[in-house]
């Protein structure tokens, strides 16, 4: 009989962060089990990333408008970029659509570059 081990798809830095948590006392055992009795989680690499997802502070959402009509909206987990296709900026929004991929790639190398910089 194969022996089954509780969240196996998981890995050890998540169940490293939640002996940190612990050691810190982020969390208690008390309070790590009311919350994993709150979770719809199926399976138990769900209760897990559920758990530790409960230990990370959420970021308020912020908000920029860089632009006429251009939102970009920042959370713990998404950055998200609204552009009206109407009015002054629909030729932008066009042109924006015909370059975001070039522009994307571009600035990723560029942070790349950045990144082994400062790692060197």
């Amino acid at each position: 009989m194969q022996q089954r081990w509780p969240a196996p798809k998981s890995g050890r830095p998540k169940w490293t962060a939640l002996a940190e948590a612990l050691r810190k006392k982020a969390i208690t055992a008390v309070s790590a089990k009311k919350i994993l009795e709150k979770l719809n989680a199926s399976d138990s690499d769900d209760r897990l990333n559920g758990l530790l997802g409960s230990l990370t502070p959420k970021k308020e959402a912020q908000e920029a408008r860089p632009a006429p009509d251009v939102v970009i909206r920042t959370s713990n987990s998404t950055v998200n970029m609204t552009i009206k296709r109407s009015g002054e900026n629909e030729a932008y929004a066009r042109w924006l659509e015909e370059n975001l991929s070039q522009f994307i790639q571009e600035s990723y190398e560029r942070f790349k570059e950045s990144a082994e910089e400062k790692a060197s």
